[in-house]
């Protein structure tokens, strides 16, 4: 059975398709912003998953004919393909027969297990916790909420502006100028990627301008293990807690006040943003998590310095991993020139190691002859080629992908 108002056959089709649909649940709905409530009994009422097969397309590509013009088929006579594309469809029959197409839709148990709901928008999902599951269509994607609320917000604030300077008498031109300027702002503050990090000519941006330095990421790792060391702080406690509004996770600012202007900036760089881009914020978070983490995991008898030394390292890095946006590091170390490199070195040191104990090397006499012979493979030297592009490419020179091969 089919639900109302959906038919699979055309008079005049466009494609030539079989439907097969199964309803999964009859149950009350959370869509948008809040649960409806669903008087109506119609038979139909639920959710329903199917698969659509796409058999035949009523207008083929269009090809150069004799003519020397492009030639198509008969709009009339549906072409069959060359293979069957199939679709997902999820739709939702409300209680009074109405047919919703969906992009996407979550299935949560309610509390105490009386029914369930559907959910589909997911930034409803932090308010119902537990073992839910998703269903997802890539094939529909419509209903980006972000998307629709940009394109709103740049009608709504031309509307805005333009219209109280009609009413002042303001000329066209005027106005014109008016609108552009603050359009312009909006659409500015909407290109995440550049407000998060910029690196051209005249840059600025929450990683080029504000973000911490080096010297201050070090500072920030020294007060944080010495606050894990000394018992007074667990690293969970330094997780950012979206509830709170804000981060603040030290009894006084490591920086003196700079911690906090760094935060500020990153909920500024959040806010301007349509999507609530988060990237700085979470910088902030994984700079000193980082540290954090790495002396949690050190044994409780390692002295502070030690702690401090490793807690800087996992800081720094985690401060490169920042700023390298297209993960040009880990994507390294999935390279099959990473990779390859055990395979490469292996037999490499096996052979030098020999060789030099037969000299009658030893210590670092002969740790020294296995390495330049292990600096002398193609492997090697073309692994310090790509980390020395990634350096030199990053915007701190981020040495991380030298290390690794180190």
């Amino acid at each position: 059975m089919l639900p109302p108002t959906l038919n699979p056959r055309f008079s005049n089709p466009l494609f030539r398709m079989s439907i097969t649909l199964k309803s999964l649940v009859f149950l009350s709905t959370v869509l948008a912003l809040a649960p409806i409530i669903l008087a109506g009994t119609h038979p139909s009422r639920g959710l329903w998953v199917g698969e659509v097969a796409l058999q035949a397309v009523n207008e083929a590509t269009g090809a150069v004919g004799d003519s020397n013009t492009f030639e198509f088929s008969d709009p009339a006579l549906p072409t069959p393909t060359a293979d069957t594309a199939y679709l997902r469809l999820i739709l939702h029959v409300n209680g009074a027969g109405q047919v919703q197409l969906l992009k996407s839709v979550a299935i949560v148990e309610k509390d105490g297990g009386n029914g369930v709901l559907l959910i589909t928008d997911p930034s409803l999902y932090p308010n119902f916790p537990g073992i839910a599951k998703r269903i997802a269509s890539a094939f529909y994607d419509f209903g980006d909420s972000k998307a629709v609320g940009a394109v709103q917000q740049l009608v709504d604030t031309a509307t805005w502006v333009a219209v109280p300077l009609a009413l002042q008498g303001r000329s066209q031109a005027g106005i014109r100028e008016e609108v552009l300027a603050k359009l312009g702002e909006i659409v500015a503050g909407a290109d995440v990627n550049t407000a998060y990090l910029n690196r051209g000519t005249g840059a600025v941006s929450f990683l080029t301008d504000e973000f911490f330095s080096l010297e201050e990421v070090l500072r920030i790792a020294d007060a944080t293990a010495e606050l894990v060391h000394t018992n007074v702080l667990e690293a969970s406690d330094f997780a950012y807690d979206r509830d709170a509004g804000t981060y603040a996770p030290f009894p006084s600012d490591p920086l003196g006040g700079g911690f906090s202007t760094v935060v500020a900036a990153a909920e500024a760089l959040r806010d301007a943003s349509f999507y609530g881009d988060e990237r700085g914020i979470e910088a902030i978070v994984g700079v000193v998590m980082a540290a954090a983490s790495a002396v949690a995991e050190m044994s409780a008898e390692a002295e502070l310095p030690e702690k401090r030394d490793r807690a800087r390292l996992a800081a720094e890095a985690e401060w490169h991993n920042a700023a390298d946006l297209d993960q040009e590091h880990n994507r390294f170390l999935a390279s099959g020139t990473f990779r390859g490199l055990p395979e490469t070195l292996v037999p490499v040191a096996v052979e030098q190691a020999m060789q030099a104990l037969g000299r009658g090397e030893t210590g670092t006499a002969l740790r020294g002859s296995v390495r330049d012979a292990l600096l002398q493979t193609i492997g090697v030297q073309d692994a310090y080629a790509q980390a020395e592009t990634i350096k030199s490419n990053s915007l701190w020179q981020d040495p991380r992908s030298r290390l690794a091969v180190d």
